[in-house]
């Protein structure tokens, strides 16, 4: 059903798909400022899904809105917006994970370290068709990746702000 619901939602390692039949402009999971609205750290593979919803007002110490760590989901069709982290990740975390994302847009996410959209640390991530708008942290305002490889195709950088250093990308 269209709507806001206020949820944290733990794949728990299962191959699930979790999605808004009205895409994301109708339905969001909201986090409501207490810890990562989604997250995949039970070793989920390509078949843990989530799928037209915004994910919105996460905070946590790090991957405010989807934490994936050892796991490698499948995000599609998504709005990532206004979620921040204390560290690392505001919109999405990506530790030791392999997540596919595809026709997502990242906005107005902000973390005080690295990675204001996404951070990626010891990762592969595969990025098509998505936004980074408006994204704010010290380093990395939309994208920050330590030790990791990222594929990417068609992506788009509006806006993004940094205090330090790679408005846009900071690879290291």
């Amino acid at each position: 059903e269209p709507g806001v619901y206020v949820e944290q939602i733990d794949f728990l390692g299962k191959a699930v798909e979790l999605f808004g039949v009205s895409g994301a402009d109708q339905t969001t999971i909201s986090g409501d400022g207490t810890g990562p609205v989604v997250r995949f750290s039970g070793n989920e593979g390509s078949g843990s899904v989530i799928r037209g919803l915004t994910i919105s007002d996460g905070y946590a110490h790090e991957g405010g809105g989807v934490l994936v760590q050892e796991a490698s989901p499948t995000l599609t069709d998504l709005v990532i917006r206004s979620n921040s982290a204390e560290e690392q990740g505001g919109g999405v975390l990506v530790y030791r994970g392999e997540p596919t994302i595809e026709r997502t847009v990242f906005s107005g996410n902000m973390t005080e370290a690295y990675g204001g959209g996404i951070h990626i640390e010891t990762g592969t991530v595969v990025f098509n068709h998505v936004e980074f708008v408006e994204n704010v942290s010290v380093s990395g305002g939309a994208v920050s990746a330590r030790t990791s490889s990222i594929t990417m195709a068609n992506l788009r950088f509006v806006g993004n702000f940094t205090y330090y250093e790679g408005g846009a990308l900071y690879i290291k």
